[in-house]
């Protein structure tokens, strides 16, 4: 369970407002008073704004939350972000103890919508991050043997280039081109080597890079890029 140190580092918003605290304004209000037989503890406190917390004053959360439906809302919200951040949900089941019938279903049926939406979100994540990389992974094959490969935008840029350019010897116009340094067009020119083997590297000098032609040296040889 959580410590009162701990809850209070991870209540970024308040209870029952949701505004988000800095950590000087984050009080501990009692759900259940201390003058009502409620402890300084964990399953008992819920951090809030010092607005918030002035409204509540005495009154139990039940009454305080049927006084205030708008603000059962936002409650609902903060126990769902705490159990988010410690990966469980002890913290809203102690809590959720003190409520009445009503208000512990209103918090399920919440509870149950948050997930659905953070699974969408996840989903949604997952299907850009899925688009990119199809995006940025272009095909090419070999014209003779008719093999393909994959490369990400940048590679394509500096193999297009050095197929235009057969006899490129120096990195800087291409460099200046890419608006890329020496070294990073070094790494682009490796990898694809390192998938390929189309290049035959001579050496890095202080002058540039100096690149042999092309392995194909026949055309029906040459790389081409496949488009859809």
């Amino acid at each position: 369970m959580l410590n009162l140190q701990k809850l209070k580092y991870l209540s970024a918003i308040c209870a029952y407002c949701n505004k988000v605290l800095p950590m000087e304004e984050r009080t501990n209000d009692h759900i259940i008073p201390r003058c009502s037989g409620g402890i300084t503890d964990t399953e008992n406190i819920v951090i809030c704004c010092p607005d918030c917390n002035g409204l509540k004053g005495n009154t139990l959360i039940n009454e305080f939350l049927e006084t205030y439906p708008q603000k059962a809302e936002c409650f609902y919200n903060y126990l769902n972000m705490i159990d988010y951040q410690t990966g469980n949900d002890e913290y809203s089941g102690a809590i959720s103890k003190v409520l009445t019938k009503s208000l512990k279903m209103s918090f399920i049926r919440q509870k149950r919508r948050a997930k659905r939406l953070r699974q969408r979100q996840k989903k949604q994540a997952q299907n850009i991050k899925e688009q990119l990389n199809e995006e940025q992974n272009i095909e090419y094959k070999y014209e003779l043997s008719g093999k393909s490969f994959y490369i990400n935008e940048l590679q394509a840029k500096v193999l297009d280039y050095y197929l235009e350019n057969p006899n490129f010897s120096n990195y800087k116009e291409l460099a200046q081109k890419l608006g890329i340094g020496k070294e990073k067009l070094i790494r682009e020119i490796t990898c694809i080597n390192n998938l390929t083997g189309i290049f035959k590297l001579k050496r890095i000098s202080e002058n540039g890079i100096v690149l042999n032609n092309l392995q194909c040296e026949n055309i029906q040889d040459k790389i081409s890029r496949i488009t859809n």
